[in-house]
């Protein structure tokens, strides 16, 4: 339960519902509010206010400040402004999008109805009310030059304005005459910035950027890019008006295609470099629209943004067969595209193998790389095991390899870079930088599938300065071995060598055979370097170290 305090009868009194306001040249404005303002208004109220405006003035209505009972289509408590042709209902609490409710009639007269039902009473409504005379032209200024807007006192313009202070068009170098002046904007009204762009990249910017854009502007520009890529839009600055919604000044880029389920991304505000390097524009096809609106007032200096053609005529499927080259991620290095599923098979001559080494791999989440590499062997994911550091290398299984990109709605990363070349028994260098890693695991090619025969590859592992590394070797199901320096290990067999270049004035070299070792064996590095060489022989066999 909860009481009300009744109006007293002089209190009901003290607002007057129907009335008429005129606007002459002297009293070229009002105020006009809901009954009580700004308490609560009554309930059963209905008031009509007729304004009325001198021939040739247009009459401008703003709202301060709006806050009725909401209902879909305002029949509860409303305000109804007539105007000539066009009518608008208003209900609801407009608090943070005011400006859209600026509205402007040619005149000579307007009503605005106000109207409370039996219950539920708000804040209610304010409302400016003024009339305006465009007799101040601008037409002997090109946009292109310096205009500036002087307050100055002028003899009666028409002969319905009395003297007195008036905005003039003036040269921004003109001195003297005026009180103060401040850079005309221009309005955007009439003029046309729809344009039709063709080609696989470029740079948009708002007008006059990096100077304030104009008012009133609203205009469209299609982007075509070649078949078969998707457009991303990298934005390089935006400061646009503020506001919760982006309804007063917005940028807007429009996928036809719908690759963010057909809305549209809007921006507005300020971003600063950091937040505008999250923002990630993508087109599902090889056309985006771009879209661009200011209103009336307050104007920031724009927009600035790239655009460009990613390929991706390689998804869903692309197979290659030259010798050796590059792998990339459609847009690496910037991101991942959402909603990828490339695959691309490499073919190796006949007898031939491909080799694989993943230089680059930044995929976090929604988003994975397999590896197939024949055999009978499933898809492997590279770097998907923690601390192993001997990871990224791959060989196939025969005389094909296929690599396949999947991507959710929101990936995260760069993506990934690798080079692959075709190679009989393969003889491999590689070099792998420790960086801040204190530990990991030094496993055979394609683990965990099975290790495979003929390869020979020596990695060299540097750890930061002041460093040492400390390499541990720990027996598998089969176990390791260990020869002098100058012995060998039986042909064709399995082997690691341990190679410290600074130990000795002719290196040292441990050889390690299977089957000639306990459980462990440790080797420390002098410096800060080590060179691992796996040989893998005719028959696979599992020799590790950590």
């Amino acid at each position: 339960m909860c009481t009300e305090r009744m109006r007293t009868e002089s209190e009901v009194r003290s607002w007057e519902c129907n009335r008429t306001i005129i606007l002459t040249p002297e009293e070229p404005r009002a105020t006009l509010t809901s009954p009580d303002f700004p308490r609560t208004y009554p309930d059963e109220t209905y008031c009509l206010t007729v304004v009325t405006a001198p021939p040739s003035f247009t009459i401008l209505l703003e709202f301060e400040e709006l806050v009725l009972e909401n209902e879909p289509s305002c029949s509860y408590d409303y305000v109804e402004v007539v105007g000539g042709n066009t009518t608008v209902k208003l209900c609801g609490d407009w608090s943070d999008r005011l400006k859209l409710l600026r509205q402007t009639f040619t005149g000579p007269s307007i009503s605005i109805n106000f109207l409370s039902d039996y219950s539920h009473h708000f804040g209610g409504f304010k409302a400016r009310i003024s009339i305006e005379q465009g007799w101040v032209s601008l037409d002997t200024f090109n946009y292109d030059e310096d205009c500036c807007l002087s307050l100055q006192w002028m003899p009666s313009p028409t002969s319905r304005l009395p003297s007195g202070l008036y905005w003039s068009a003036q040269h921004c170098d003109m001195v003297g005459g005026y009180v103060c002046k401040k850079n005309y904007l221009g309005s955007g009204l009439n003029l046309n910035f729809n344009r039709t762009i063709n080609g696989s990249e470029g740079s948009l910017t708002s007008p006059q950027f990096p100077q304030p854009y104009m008012h009133n502007l609203d205009y469209w520009v299609v982007i075509y890019a070649p078949e078969k890529t998707r457009i991303v839009v990298k934005m390089k600055a935006l400061e646009l008006e503020p506001q919760a919604e982006c309804l007063y000044d917005y940028l807007e880029v429009v996928d036809p295609e719908g690759v963010s389920g057909g809305e549209p991304i809007r921006l507005c505000g300020h971003y600063d470099q950091k937040k505008l390097e999250k923002v990630q524009i993508v087109s599902a096809g090889n056309v985006a629209l771009v879209h661009f609106h200011s209103d009336y007032s307050v104007s920031g200096n724009g927009y600035a943004l790239d655009w460009r053609a990613v390929d991706v005529s390689g998804c869903p499927l692309h197979t290659t067969t030259a010798k050796q080259g590059q792998l990339t991620s459609p847009n690496y290095p910037q991101f991942l595209l959402s909603r990828l599923d490339c695959s691309t098979t490499i073919l190796a001559p006949v007898s031939r193998r491909v080799w694989l080494d993943v230089q680059d791999y930044d995929i976090s989440s929604d988003a994975e790389l397999h590896v197939v590499l024949g055999g009978g062997e499933g898809g492997l994911k590279p770097y998907s095991i923690p601390d192993l550091i001997s990871d990224g290398i791959y060989i196939s299984a025969g005389e094909r390899m296929q690599l396949t990109l999947r991507t959710g709605d929101a990936p995260q990363g760069k993506g990934y870079s690798a080079n692959y070349r075709t190679v009989g028994n393969a003889r491999e260098e590689r070099v792998v930088e420790l960086g801040n890693r204190q530990f990991g695991r030094i496993l055979h090619i394609n683990y965990p599938a099975p290790p495979p025969l003929g390869v020979d590859l020596t990695q060299r592992f540097i750890a930061p300065v002041g460093n040492i590394i400390h390499l541990q070797f720990n027996s598998p199901q089969d176990s390791n071995g260990i020869l002098e320096e100058d012995s060998d290990c039986l042909l064709g067999q399995n082997f690691i060598e341990v190679i410290d270049s600074y130990s000795d004035s002719n290196d040292t070299v441990w050889r390690l055979c299977p089957g000639m070792l306990g459980s462990q064996l440790s080797v420390d590095s002098y410096l800060n370097t080590l060179k691992v060489r796996t040989v893998y022989g005719d028959t696979p066999s599992y020799i590790n170290s950590t």
